[in-house]
């Protein structure tokens, strides 16, 4: 058996610094929701679905996804490679750098016999012959094993052995990794009319340029770049919600506040309400705030019970 413990540490793009460990192959790279590695939306020069590691033997492959921009390790483009450790992966020219670190081990697999388990000859000499012995049924073997009674101070005892994975903890744990993100797009009023408009301006300018009427053709164009490049900023904003905290992507900023830093939760009235009802305010330690309406997001209200059960507060 084989056993993987591999550690990712981001060194650029908007996750800076944050390391993220798996125990478990393969892995998804790239900026999609599902993926296990989710680059930030923001990071356009990685793909939605980038690169994957997968193990092969005892080595870990690094699978480039025919993404547009390419992977790349030492300034060099990479198809499939077997990861050495400590390689500094690029995901683009300019894209975010991700640095592997991994131990790969070959565990053997030991099944130890329980103590609780004996022939039947010790029938034979049982210290209370009073005592009946009592019949187990295997579930993976249908054969019936005698077990005799226990007697003397154990029997008397009311303790009951704690099983080896109660006691080292197993199933007090629970990995941070098993939290899958959820993204949360916003949903804008007001994205498709700018796109429209400001299509309808561009065609507007060539239009003018052929006609040679150069005094509206170049205010046209340039009114129609900007709508449609607003219109394509607000398709990009969205909520994240983690294993490590809540992450706003917006036009021109980013924002991540993790679940530990989080110390106050408000939910106020819109004081004009013409777009937005309730408004709600995610607030941390070093005073780093997200601000968020329900009615601006896919499924807002679970966005808002999601913060609330994460981060133990209330609204």
């Amino acid at each position: 058996m084989i056993s993987v413990q591999l550690t990712l540490t981001h060194l650029s793009g908007l996750k800076q610094d944050e390391r993220e460990a798996f125990s478990a192959l393969p892995i998804s790279i790239g900026r999609a929701p599902a993926s296990q590695v989710r680059l930030a939306a923001n990071d356009t020069r990685a793909s939605t679905r980038h690169a994957e590691i997968i193990l092969e033997g005892k080595n870990l492959i690094l699978k480039d996804l025919k993404s547009t921009n390419g992977t790349y390790i030492g300034g060099k483009r990479i198809d499939k490679i077997k990861l050495v450790n400590g390689d500094v992966v690029e995901f683009g020219i300019g894209g975010p750098k991700l640095r592997f670190e991994f131990v790969i081990e070959e565990v053997p697999i030991t099944i130890k016999e329980s103590p609780l388990i004996s022939p039947v000859s010790p029938l034979i000499s049982t210290p209370n012959p009073k005592a009946a012995p009592v019949a187990v049924k295997e579930t993976s073997n249908p054969r019936i094993t005698l077990v005799p009674p226990i007697t003397g101070e154990l029997a008397g005892s009311s303790e009951k052995p704690t099983p080896n994975y109660i006691s080292k903890g197993v199933l007090g744990s629970v990995s941070s990794m098993l939290i899958e993100e959820r993204e949360f797009p916003f949903r804008n009023r007001f994205k498709y009319i700018l796109f429209g408009l400001g299509i309808l301006l561009l065609i507007a300018s060539v239009v003018l340029l052929v006609k040679q009427i150069l005094i509206w053709t170049v205010p046209a164009g340039l009114i129609g770049l900007f709508l449609v490049i607003m219109g394509w900023s607000y398709s990009r904003i969205n909520i994240t919600a983690g294993s490590e905290g809540i992450h706003y992507q917006g036009i021109l900023r980013s924002t991540v506040i993790r679940w530990d830093e989080v110390t106050e939760l408000k939910a106020f009235r819109s004081r004009t309400r013409l777009l937005t009802d309730l408004v709600y305010v995610v607030r941390s330690r070093n005073n780093s705030t997200i601000v968020f309406s329900i009615e601006d997001y896919q499924d807002g209200l679970e966005l808002a019970s999601l913060i609330a059960r994460r981060s133990r507060l209330a609204w």
